[in-house]
């Protein structure tokens, strides 16, 4: 119940941000990359802790690449099946999708990518155990491609 409470209250929040984000002119693409993505990714955090400290610390492991694997798989292919459904209803032929690739999304994309060789790597040196140092890598990591992404956006945008 409490992870239900989360994830409701953390949709409202994203929900505001987005607004506010709209009429304050913020790009979406820092929106989705910084706050949004918090936002989004709230009940998961608690709920991976959560099952770590109830000693499942493998099952939470799984969860944190399970969870956004199972968003971009089931969330962007069904939405995706859904506009060419839309689209192949009016025209009567399958088409494309085109879509603009924002700079920061490749940026994003190409350090994920090269992040989870790196990081399975660096378990199979430690003994797949998880150390403190591939923690503060990954959190490094992390704030390193924002803190990039949003002077990428910032000099994009001016």
């Amino acid at each position: 119940m409490g992870a239900f409470w989360l994830s409701v209250i953390a949709d409202e929040i994203v929900s505001i941000l987005k607004m506010l984000g709209t009429v304050l002119g913020i790009s979406p693409a820092i929106l989705g990359f910084t706050v949004l993505a918090v936002g989004n990714s709230l009940d998961d955090y608690f709920a991976d802790i959560t099952i770590s400290r109830h000693g499942h610390p493998v099952m939470a492991f799984a969860a944190c690449f399970g969870g956004p694997l199972l968003n971009i798989l089931l969330g962007l292919g069904s939405s995706i099946t859904y506009v060419i459904g839309q689209e192949f209803g009016r025209s009567g032929k399958l088409t494309a999708i085109p879509f603009a690739v924002d700079p920061v999304l490749t940026l994003s994309t190409a350090v994920i990518v090269l992040t989870l060789p790196v990081l399975v790597t660096a378990l199979a040196f430690s003994r797949w155990q998880m150390r403190k140092i591939i923690g503060g890598g990954l959190i490094m990591i992390g704030g390193l491609l924002t803190v990039v992404a949003v002077v990428m956006e910032v000099k994009h945008v001016s």
